[in-house]
């Protein structure tokens, strides 16, 4: 079963957050890939392996999610956006030179 954690951090300690959870995800993806395995053999222990397999892919799927969504934010509230000069509309500037 899966379930939200959310935790608040420091701005500075984001991208180590990140690397975390990219480490995570694709240490989990070689343990994941060294149990592809053809098994007729042992068809039962072949059908857990990759249902085990499978359930670990949705884990890092919505990893990949959270990091997508982390590094965004840290972009946003590290290169704020300047705000614009307000646009003078045409009919605006006919109105203030009457």
């Amino acid at each position: 079963m899966k379930v939200r954690v959310s935790y608040a951090a420091d701005i500075s300690e984001v991208p180590r957050l990140v690397n975390q959870l990219l480490d995570k995800m694709s240490a989990d993806l070689k343990m994941g890939a060294d149990k592809l395995t053809f098994n007729p053999s042992s068809f039962d222990q072949m059908a857990r392996d990759l249902s085990a397999l499978r359930e670990s892919l949705s884990l890092v799927d919505s990893r990949i999610e959270d990091v997508m969504n982390l590094t965004r934010g840290w972009i946003e509230a590290t290169n704020p956006k300047e705000d614009p000069e307000p646009e003078v509309s045409p009919v605006e500037e006919e109105i203030s030179n009457d």
